[in-house]
């Protein structure tokens, strides 16, 4: 089946850039989506070469162009044609955007991701009043609290990464093989990303600190270090908050700590405690990562689905650039992406260095029921 894609790569290839620069709309079907793959937009613009699923299915592609991606090198791929050589910043960046999206953990910390205009985010916040439900009689008044609007202004800033290849890597290895390799540009563009999340649950998104997390002890009438105990305790206040922390953010160290606490290592001993509690039931498994931005004694406590926004200005952009003196083609990918608080209390940070006798919850997150 002959889809016409022959001659169409370098439109292609505009139109692409166009539509993640925020100049074009794309598709309908893209949804006013701006970080497109080629493959997401060649399923948009050809439904006839897609599976049951509606994915386009990118041998079509390549035997439209002549290309054996297990056989044909880079370099074959570049001297192909006038037209075929501009597939080679797409294979690059959907190597690099596998590797982003594999690896790193940011985006499951995530609740949500949204295209911006700037760098600069004047992001809006609500704020809900103290009124509470009350037993009303008939004919009375009901009582009534508010909601008020503000707004904060979110820095995000470009995150870049390098790398050159060799003529001889282009010459001599085939695309599929080189792209196993581009796709740790990705991972390392990835980690980049997940320590920007990490340091805005920890600090915040303002420069002032006033969105930083709480960070609270643990109990010294047991034995030191964390305990089961003490997640129990966050747990609670969480239920209380209407959150629930089920996602774990700590160092290699306070990883080791954690999952060899008896109730992680042995589920059961977990299980009867995750009843009911105000309603809430306690997390009976957690999704725990590591980060270096942690100290050992730190652990970060979150609800994903109130804690960050990724705000994205410029999605993943790939250029490359050829120095015939050293032989070498250069690939470069940035991003210029960053993330905000949605809800300050949708994480705590709890410090076993700490007594949470005098480093407890702060007024902020006392709890509404």
């Amino acid at each position: 089946m002959e889809l016409g894609l022959k001659g169409k790569i370098k439109q292609t290839y505009e139109e692409l850039q166009k539509i993640r620069s925020g100049n074009i709309s794309g598709p309908v079907a893209l949804g006013g989506k701006r970080d497109v793959s080629l493959v997401e937009y060649l399923s948009a613009q050809y439904p006839a070469g897609c599976d049951k699923e509606g994915i386009f299915d990118v041998n079509h592609l390549y035997g439209e162009l002549g290309i054996n991606p297990n056989k044909m090198t880079v370099s074959q791929l570049i001297d192909l044609d006038q037209d075929s050589r501009w597939l080679v910043p797409e294979i690059f960046r959907d190597a690099i955007r596998k590797g982003i999206r594999t690896s790193p953990f940011y985006n499951s910390l995530v609740a949500v991701s949204e295209s911006v205009s700037q760098p600069q985010v004047n992001m809006p916040f609500l704020e809900l009043s103290d009124a509470e439900p009350k037993d009303t009689a008939e004919g009375e008044t009901i009582s009534k609290g508010s909601i008020s609007y503000g707004n904060k202004t979110t820095e995000i800033f470009k995150q870049a990464i390098g790398v050159s290849i060799s003529y001889e890597a282009i010459q001599y290895t085939s695309i599929n093989l080189l792209t196993i390799f581009i796709q740790d540009v990705g991972v390392k563009l990835g980690h980049k990303l997940n320590n920007e999340a990490v340091d805005v649950l920890i600090n915040g998104d303002q420069p002032s600190g006033s969105e930083a997390a709480a960070t609270i002890g643990v109990s010294t009438l047991i034995p030191p270090g964390l305990t089961y105990r003490d997640l129990v305790y966050a747990w609670i206040r969480a239920s209380r908050l209407g959150r629930r922390y089920d996602h774990i953010i700590t160092s290699e160290r306070g990883a080791n700590r954690l999952l060899n606490l008896d109730e992680f290592k042995q589920k059961q001993a977990g299980t009867p405690i995750s009843s009911m509690v105000l309603n809430e039931t306690l997390p009976s498994q957690s999704q725990v990562f590591v980060s270096g931005r942690l100290t050992q004694n730190q652990y970060i406590l979150l609800d994903p689905r109130y804690a960050l926004v990724q705000l994205t200005s410029a999605p993943l952009n790939v250029e490359g650039d050829k120095i015939i003196s050293k032989q070498i083609q250069e690939a470069y990918a940035s991003i210029t992406t960053g993330f905000g608080v949605i809800f300050r209390d949708a994480r705590v940070i709890v410090d076993d260095s700490l007594d949470v006798a005098v480093n407890d919850f702060p007024n902020w997150m006392a709890p509404t029921i």
